[in-house]
């Protein structure tokens, strides 16, 4: 029994197309040019499809932490000082002077 494979609508549409590939009813440039990729890319992707199925098609990101990702913590430390600021700069207008 195979799993079930989770795939964006780009995806779906990049399968759709490299099997027509495969079915020799697209040529790779067709598909290049449908799916706005160089014929490289197209020959990389159909490969991948026909050594991992349409798993294969599925971006490698998804689930990963992205590269520009803040360390843990630091938007706690942030909210803590702005308040530790907003408190100083306030204190001045609360006192009667």
């Amino acid at each position: 029994m195979e799993g079930r494979i989770s795939m964006s609508h780009k995806e779906l549409s990049r399968l759709e197309v490299m099997t027509k590939v495969h079915e020799k009813r697209l040529t790779i440039l067709q598909a290049s040019e449908y799916l706005g990729l160089s014929p490289r890319q197209t020959k990389r992707l159909s490969k991948r499809l026909k050594e991992e199925g349409p798993a294969g098609l599925v971006s490698k990101k998804v689930g990963k932490p992205s590269n520009h990702r803040l360390p843990i913590g630091l938007k706690e430390l942030a909210l803590a000082s702005s308040k530790i600021i907003t408190t100083i700069l306030a204190l001045p207008w609360r006192m009667n002077i």
